[in-house]
């Protein structure tokens, strides 16, 4: 399962400069000549036997550069690996987190990573596990096409990122509240689709809302405008298929988490500097950072927050289904021009980018009196955009937030 580095062994790309620095946990490494022996810890005697509970919680970017060698990963649990007399490299404890096993000395020293599960199941191991190789591919993409630009990124590449994690069967305790789904409209052949593409049909780390209803939507949202009307002739948005959000319940369900990222607020990101992101990213979006921008004044959501769903979704609409669907945030449904495998397709990025600050802002944001649920934060948001049975919300809401904290920071390299 080791990432070749063959991509960059060509002549216009000096592999001195391809390093990845980041801020955050993804160290500066070299992407040439990085093996599993330079991470490994300077001393490889025996530690004295520590207690997980006394080791710091780390985030899942942390073991990014391990993917890059390893063979394979083995999700196990704690009786299976007092069976085998060997100690995992990394556990999730019950509260989630995960972290280090402070007694082993190196890291995959067999070539495999071995992740101990302690509670809520392998399929969390699983899916923290994919959600780390996932931004580790991003990253090699990133530094491809900055130092190769205009030359395709590797195949092996691009499969990696669109693969799905094999998880165990749902546990049957789980109740399925999603309502039946509308029948959709044949599949939306986009005009810049070649007749031999074959792109797979793609879920981003972070799925989006499941499940349209052909209800005509009714705006309840507390933007200042009632909806924008679309440069194409008959369309208005005001008249989308709603997203269902499943059951309201009482929002003390969903609390704000420690460090959250409030949704609305006044902007931490300059319209350029949304620019030079996605310049970065080689986005078909570049350029239209005013509009992202604009939209974010206009429905008080910080557009930091909406430039890390777009990256975290398909990295700034250049992977997966978004190049076909012009979609900002891969949602569920059908579209003002049709439907793309599932997901709403637009005729241009800028209906595909206000409609998803009005999904937001009508559905997520505005309180339940006027048809929204009343969230606040980022991580209430996201137990039903990306609910945790798909996706690992710990980590989508770790990429957002470090992304928005580094472009605040004035950088540009935070990669989900």
């Amino acid at each position: 399962m080791s990432i070749s580095t063959r991509a960059f062994e060509s002549a216009d790309l000096p592999t001195n400069s391809a390093k990845a620095s980041t801020a955050g946990d993804f160290a500066s490494f070299d992407l040439k000549s990085l093996s599993v022996d330079d991470m490994a810890a300077p001393s490889k005697a025996a530690l004295p036997n520590v207690s997980i509970s006394e080791s710091p919680a780390i985030e899942p970017q942390t073991i990014e550069p391990y993917f890059l060698n390893i063979g394979e990963v083995n999700v196990t649990t704690a009786a299976q690996n007092e069976a085998a007399g060997v100690e995992p490299d990394f556990i999730i404890g019950e509260d989630g987190q995960i972290r280090k096993n402070p007694n082993k000395a190196v890291i995959a020293q067999d070539g495999n990573l071995n992740i101990q599960v302690e509670g809520g199941g392998s399929a969390e191991a699983i899916k923290a596990a994919n959600e780390a190789q996932k931004a580790t591919v991003r990253e090699l993409i990133r530094y491809y096409q900055k130092y190769n630009p205009g030359k395709p990124v590797p195949q092996e590449w691009t499969d990696k990122l669109h693969a799905e994690p094999n998880l165990p069967a749902s546990d049957s305790s789980r109740a399925n509240t999603s309502s039946p789904r509308a029948s959709v409209a044949p599949d939306y052949d986009p005009g810049n689709s070649s007749p031999g593409d074959s792109t797979p049909s793609y879920r981003s780390s972070a799925a989006a809302p499941r499940n349209y209803s052909a209800t005509p939507f009714s705006p309840g949202g507390r933007s200042s405008s009632p909806g924008y009307r679309s440069s194409s002739p008959g369309y208005d948005s005001s008249n989308y298929p709603a997203e269902p959000i499943g059951p309201r319940g009482n929002i003390e369900n969903f609390a704000p988490v420690a460090g959250d990222l409030a949704m609305k607020g006044p902007p931490t990101i300059t319209a350029e500097k949304i620019d030079e992101v996605l310049k970065s990213y080689g986005s078909p979006v570049a350029g239209l950072g005013q509009l992202i921008y604009d939209e974010g004044v206009r429905t008080g959501i910080n557009p930091a927050i909406a430039l890390g769903f777009f990256i975290q979704e398909s990295s700034a609409g250049t992977a997966g289904v978004a190049r076909h669907t012009k979609s900002f945030g891969n949602i569920k449904g059908e579209g003002p021009a049709g439907s793309y495998k599932g997901f709403r397709a637009y005729p241009n990025w800028e209906e595909g980018i206000k409609d998803w600050y009005r999904l937001i802002d009508d559905k997520y944001l505005a309180p339940q009196s006027e048809g929204g649920r009343g969230y606040t934060h980022l991580s209430q948001v996201l137990h039903t955009y990306a609910p945790t049975s798909e996706n690992n919300t710990t980590a989508y809401i770790a990429n957002v937030k470090g992304m928005v904290n580094g472009w605040d920071n004035g950088s540009n390299t935070n990669v989900a």
